[in-house]
């Protein structure tokens, strides 16, 4: 079966560590589990020929 691949866009990342909020960041989700986040997180680093669903929270910048 094909992995599948969650592209969440634009988001504010706290993770719970006590680090500053990353605004603007991305969050790469593969098969379930977090693969990559931060901003430089884009659609390049999905594999060619597989698919990507993008959420971006409506009216984000």
């Amino acid at each position: 079966m094909p992995s599948t691949w969650l592209l969440i866009e634009g988001g504010t990342v706290v993770d719970g560590a006590g680090n500053p909020p990353l605004v603007g960041a991305s969050v790469l989700v593969r098969d379930g589990l977090i693969h990559d986040v931060g901003s430089h997180v884009t659609r390049d680093l999905v594999p060619r020929g597989r698919r990507c669903a993008s959420s971006t929270r409506p009216g984000a910048p």
